[in-house]
């Protein structure tokens, strides 16, 4: 399995150090690869199962979307390509592909859009104009999940034409793991739910939070997602029980995405950071990696034990 290679590599690496101090930041200016004046609050690198290693000159489209004041609804989507950013959608809130799909689907202020490569446009997807300020793509259908500005979550089918409210949910946020099921931080009370794909029954978990970060799971993990409450990293598993990990994070990221698993996209301060994860731990093997075998181990660990919205 995935976790144990990379532990395996770990070992050999160095060892492990997974409380984050202050003083001990990621986020340096050589892992910058754009620089905004405005707050970044999502970000989508689309899973890709056939390519894990990142290159220079093969470097994933990267869509974020910035909060922006002057832009219609407040917000505005972009996509990062060849270091160069071009806007795709004002309004636009977030970003989803399928684990097992290229295609990018947008949230924004009014409904759901396609992205359309060709053209480097968005396209209206479906008729509805809901305010969506989060959404994912389920995985073997053509399912997507939304969730809307009156903490409403819906299951949008048939192209986007056909929209089921999901009954008894009141949510915060919520994410879907690589099975479909959905976990949510719920109105009120902040607790954590899980409902299994397909069934009416919800298990909650025990832990309590004052804050609570989803993240979407790279691909690689099953039947469970990672999260940080309190700044300290969980796996949340479908059947309701959870897991703690020695990791504590001192400093959030505004956002973050580990979709691609080995290539982690978190952002600060209005600035983007590219984690490489497989070069700098194939660097570091060989001692030619200007980042140190520890910062190796946070990184991997944080990813695929693991961790998103803030990380690092």
């Amino acid at each position: 399995m995935w976790l144990y290679l990379v532990i395996s590599l770990l070992a050999f690496t160095a060892s492990t150090s997974l409380h984050l101090a202050k003083n001990n930041t990621l986020f340096t200016d050589e892992r910058i690869i754009f620089s905004s004046g405005l707050n970044i609050t999502r970000i989508l690198v689309p899973s890709d199962r056939n390519r894990l290693q990142v290159s220079e000159t093969n470097m994933p489209s990267i869509f974020f979307t910035l909060s922006d004041p002057a832009s219609e609804g407040g917000t505005c989507l972009y996509i990062l390509e060849g270091l160069a950013a071009y806007e795709i959608l004002e309004g636009g809130t977030d970003a989803t592909s399928a684990y097992d799909d290229q295609t990018i689907y947008f949230a924004s202020t009014n409904g759901l859009y396609r992205f359309e490569p060709s053209t480097m446009s968005a396209k209206k997807f479906g008729p509805f104009r809901d305010h969506i300020v989060q959404l994912q793509k389920a995985s073997g259908s053509d399912e997507i999940f939304t969730l809307n500005d009156k903490n409403e979550v819906y299951r949008m089918e048939k192209n986007g034409t056909v929209k089921t409210k999901m009954s008894d949910i009141c949510a915060e946020q919520f994410v879907l793991d690589t099975s479909n099921n959905l976990y949510y931080v719920s109105c009120g009370d902040n607790v954590l739910r899980a409902l299994m794909y397909g069934s009416p029954i919800t298990v909650a978990m025990v832990e309590e939070f004052n804050e609570i970060k989803l993240l979407r799971p790279p691909f690689i993990l099953e039947s469970s997602i990672p999260l940080f409450g309190d700044r300290v990293l969980y796996l949340f598993y479908s059947n309701g029980t959870s897991e703690r990990k020695d990791l504590e994070l001192s400093v959030m990221p505004t956002a973050f995405s580990v979709d691609a698993a080995l290539y982690v996209v978190a952002a600060l301060n209005g600035k983007l950071y590219e984690f490489n994860v497989f070069e700098v731990m194939s660097r570091s093997m060989f001692r030619s990696s200007t980042i140190s075998p520890t910062d190796v181990s946070e990184i991997i660990m944080a990813v695929l034990q693991n961790g998103d919205d803030g990380s690092f």
